[in-house]
C-alpha cells in the first residue's frame, strides 16, 4: 500500500503504473472506488491507472483500484492519503 499526503483543499493525482506486473497483458478495464475524499475523475491506458482526488472530510482517504486484463486477470491496490491542513 503506497501512503501519500494531501492537503484537504488540493486537487491531486494517483495511480498506479502496471507494465511488470502485467507481463505483456494489457488493462481492460478500470476501476477506483475513492472513500474519505471526493473522486473528481479517472481513466487508464493499457498499462496505467489515475485518478483524480479532490476535498478530504477524514484524517484519511483510501483510493482502491481495481483492474481486469485482456488475459482474464484482475489485481487490486491501495493508495492512503493522510488528510492534514500543513
Amino acid at each position: 500500500m503506497q501512503i501519500f499526503d494531501k492537503h484537504p483543499e488540493a486537487v491531486k493525482d494517483y495511480g498506479f503504473d502496471y507494465t511488470d506486473w502485467l507481463d505483456g497483458d494489457t488493462i481492460d478495464t478500470s476501476t477506483w472506488t475513492v472513500s474519505g475524499a471526493d473522486k473528481i475523475s479517472e481513466s487508464h491506458t493499457t498499462t496505467k491507472t489515475t485518478v483524480w482526488v479532490g476535498g478530504g472530510r477524514a484524517r484519511e482517504a483510501k483510493l482502491r483500484n481495481v483492474i481486469e486484463t485482456a488475459g482474464g486477470r484482475t489485481e487490486v491496490r491501495t493508495i492512503l492519503l493522510r488528510i492534514r491542513e500543513t
